[in-house]
């Protein structure tokens, strides 16, 4: 999937390959969201897709995604 990304999204170049290890910040790496309220919510509404409008490290969008595939297969 990663390499699928990288090829539809940047022409097979890493956007983190000019980066330096030594500029990277790791200083919020959380979210505010609840597991609990995206639980509720994604048992109710059933989301086919979710769109995320600005991000900050990805952290909510890593938690929804997270609590969604729990959601849809718990039993993993």
């Amino acid at each position: 999937m990663i390499n699928e990304l990288l090829s539809n999204l940047y022409s097979n170049n890493s956007p983190y390959l000019s980066c330096e290890e030594k500029y990277v910040d790791n200083g919020y790496p959380h979210t505010n969201i609840l597991y609990d309220l995206l639980q509720i919510l994604f048992t109710n509404l059933e989301p086919t897709y979710i769109v995320e409008c600005g991000s900050m490290l990805g952290g909510s969008a890593i938690r929804m995604a997270e609590t969604l595939k729990k959601t849809i297969n718990p039993q993993k």
